[in-house]
């Protein structure tokens, strides 16, 4: 398997996803992926990294999306961790939303300026409202989400939807019988220094 390869086409879909998302960011975002340059490209096998990559797999069997499958195929070779958040997360909760940071300051592609990853939520499971200074758009992968921005009504995103949320909007999104995968990027202020959850 030609993992640079596969590592190369889901930025290249990532580029796609968010050129098409019809944001200034998120095309300036497009436009970095498109840029980036692989030549010190490596990725390591952990024993943590495994765990979660199983659980993923469960996920994505019935997934038709190109990008799933990509991402599934080196699945056990990504950074996988559980959404903590530098530690805002509830300790049940975080164990229901699992991560990986494909570009990101400490991640594989390094920037200071974007946070790009695939994200997935368990089913039945309640993130509560939130806010950060980056601006944040997910795109739907697999499964269905109910999502809730500042006081607007919530709505239903599935496949192929986008879920975007400006600068420091306070937001929270839940599943009920169907999982969540989505890919995200962040934009602007990507510290966590000013993540908090909204009471």
């Amino acid at each position: 398997v030609d993992i640079k390869n596969i590592f190369s086409n889901c930025l290249k879909l990532l580029a796609e996803i968010y050129h098409n998302e019809k944001n200034i960011n998120g095309q300036e975002t497009a436009r970095f992926l498109r840029e980036v340059n692989l030549t010190s490209f490596e990725l390591d096998e952990s024993e943590e990294t495994n765990k979660y990559s199983e659980v993923l797999k469960s996920f994505t069997s019935n997934s038709d999306h190109e990008l799933v499958h990509y991402v599934t195929e080196i699945a056990h070779l990504l950074p996988w961790y559980q959404a903590n958040m530098g530690g805002r997360i509830d300790e049940n909760l975080k164990k229901q939303m699992i991560m990986t940071e494909l570009v990101g300051p400490h991640s594989i592609v390094k920037s200071s300026k974007y946070e790009i990853g695939i994200f997935l939520q368990f089913p039945n499971v309640d993130y509560p409202a939130r806010r950060h200074p980056a601006e944040e758009t997910f795109f739907t992968l697999s499964g269905k989400s109910f999502w809730k921005l500042e006081n607007d009504d919530e709505v239903e995103k599935r496949v192929g939807e986008y879920i975007h949320h400006p600068s420091m909007s306070s937001h929270s999104n839940r599943t009920t019988d169907s999982h969540l995968i989505a890919s995200w990027r962040w934009s602007g202020d990507i510290s966590l220094e000013s993540y908090n959850n909204c009471k």
